[in-house]
């Protein structure tokens, strides 16, 4: 992968923690209010894109000033997923199971995308092999 598709997905899923916790920071906890309701849970679309494209900026800067080798780390992708676990408990305990349904998709979906674009990192750490090609 290219360092430029690491921060692509690494501000994605910015984005994706986003989705969890802002119906429930400005819904249900009241910490802050939107001019107008939005579209997602109460939240409008423009902050999800506005989160967007501060994390894009903030990590494409992060690269550019390090020119640090880019890539993911296992521990990192498992306690993403986990922390997305804990946003859903969040969601259910605030009362909003659907956006707990949301948050689930949302955090399995992305995981499950790492899972496919590291599959062969993946497959050396659960010590599965490589697909074997049939021979007819």
């Amino acid at each position: 992968m290219e360092a430029s598709d690491y921060y692509i997905m690494a501000s994605a899923l910015m984005v994706s923690l986003d989705l969890s916790f802002d119906p429930v920071f400005s819904t249900s906890l009241h910490l802050w209010t939107w001019q107008s309701q939005g579209e997602y849970f109460g939240v409008p679309l423009s902050n999800f894109f506005g989160w967007f494209l501060a994390s894009l900026t903030f990590f494409a800067i992060f690269f550019l000033a390090t020119r640090r080798r880019t890539r993911s780390s296992n521990y990192a992708i498992v306690f993403y997923y986990l922390f997305g676990l804990d946003n859903v408990i969040g969601d259910l305990a605030s009362g909003s199971p659907w956006l707990a349904l949301a948050s689930f998709i949302i955090f399995t979906i992305a995981t499950l995308i790492i899972f496919l674009v590291n599959g062969d990192r993946w497959r050396k750490l659960l010590g599965i092999g490589q697909p074997t090609k049939s021979v007819s």
